[in-house]
C-alpha cells in the first residue's frame, strides 16, 4: 500500500529519541522539567493523566460529564501505541505533569469514533468528524498519512508558565523532523485557550462547528459552554527537516 510506505518513512526509535532530547534541550523549560517520547512502559501513565487532568477540563467532555473508565483507557492504550506522544516530565519525580499525544492517521482508516467502547466518547468524536469530507486533510495536501495531535494538557500545579504552548511547539518541531514525507498536522481547538495557539502557529481553519448550531433529534448536544461558542478543526502543513 502506499500509504504504508510512506508510514515507513519514519525514522527509526532510536533517532526518534535523539530528535526529542534534541528538541527539550532547544525549548528553553523551566528548571526541573524535560520533555521526552512516549513509550510503552509509559504508556499507562500516559492515559492515565488524560484521564484525570485532560478529559476533568476539556470542554466537551466536560459539558457531557464524560469519566474515561477502564474500557475507555485500554481503548486510548491502543490508539496511542505507535509510542510518538511528547510527554512532559519532573525530573526529581519521574512523574507525568504534562502531555502533547500524537499518532498517525491513514487515508483509509476508519473513524476513531466508529470502535470507542464509551457512547459520550462516541457523542464528542461523532461531533468532530461530522462534516470529514468537507475538512479532508489528505486531499488538502495530497499526503496519505498525517499527524493527528490528539490532546494537550497540563497539570494542574505546573499550568500558567506557558507549558502548552512548549509541549505544542515540540509537537511541531517532532512532526517536521520525523522522516515522514511532506508531514502534516491536524487537530481540533475545543477551548479558546487551544485555538489561540493554533491561531499564532500559523494553522489552517479547516472548519468551524458552533455548539448551537449542532443538534441531535432537535437538541443541543454541548450545553452550558458559556462564552466558548465553537470549536475549530485546524491543520497545518510542516516544512520536512
Amino acid at each position: 500500500m502506499e500509504g504504508q510506505n510512506e508510514y515507513e518513512y519514519l525514522k527509526p526509535r532510536e533517532e526518534l529519541e535523539t530528535i526529542v532530547n534534541e528538541i527539550n534541550n532547544s525549548l528553553d523549560l523551566p528548571d526541573g522539567l524535560h520533555i521526552e517520547i512516549s513509550s510503552t512502559e509509559r504508556t499507562g501513565a500516559l492515559v492515565d493523566f488524560l484521564a484525570d487532568h485532560f478529559i476533568p477540563d476539556e470542554p466537551l467532555s466536560k459539558s457531557l460529564g464524560l469519566v474515561m473508565n477502564e474500557e475507555g483507557k485500554q481503548w486510548h492504550v491502543q490508539r496511542f501505541s505507535e509510542n510518538l506522544s511528547i510527554l512532559l516530565i519532573d525530573d526529581v519525580t519521574s512523574d507525568v505533569v504534562g502531555v502533547r499525544t500524537i499518532c498517525t492517521c491513514r487515508k483509509n482508516d476508519k473513524i476513531p469514533f466508529e470502535d470507542t467502547p464509551d457512547n459520550t466518547q462516541w457523542k464528542i468524536f461523532q461531533f468532530l468528524y461530522h462534516k470529514r469530507e468537507e475538512m479532508d486533510v489528505f486531499k488538502r495536501f495530497d499526503v496519505n498519512v498525517a499527524f493527528k495531535l490528539a490532546h494537550v494538557a497540563v497539570r494542574a500545579d505546573y499550568r500558567r508558565l506557558g507549558l502548552a504552548t512548549k509541549l505544542i511547539e515540540a509537537a511541531l518541531m517532532f512532526c517536521s523532523r520525523s522522516g515522514l514525507k511532506k508531514p502534516c498536522v491536524t487537530s481540533e481547538g475545543t477551548s479558546p485557550f487551544t485555538r489561540n495557539i493554533y491561531d499564532k502557529n500559523g494553522f489552517d481553519v479547516l472548519h468551524t462547528f458552533y455548539f448551537d448550531d449542532y443538534l441531535i433529534n432537535g437538541d443541543v448536544v454541548f450545553k452550558n459552554m458559556g462564552d466558548n461558542l465553537y470549536t475549530k478543526i485546524y491543520a497545518k502543513q510542516l516544512t520536512e527537516l
